[in-house]
């Protein structure tokens, strides 16, 4: 049985409300890479995966294209 792809809320990954401005989702997505960059918090696959979470979650709320098909 093939599993269901997990549904991420980029807006939780970067601790953000969905009304956020583009100042604020640049704010947060600096503020989130410091938290859980992998050089800063030990190279270890929990802290990349969040990492690569909070990376993804700028990629697509920081396009507005991407951000409007997502919401």
């Amino acid at each position: 049985m093939a599993s269901t792809p997990k549904f991420v809320n980029h807006y939780q990954v970067l601790r953000i409300s969905s009304t956020a401005t583009e100042a604020e989702i640049k704010k947060a997505f600096h503020k989130q890479s410091l938290l859980t960059h992998p050089d800063k918090m030990g190279n270890t696959p929990k802290n990349h995966a969040a990492f690569c979470a909070v990376n993804e979650a700028h990629r697509i709320l920081s396009d507005p294209k991407l951000k409007r098909d997502y919401d």
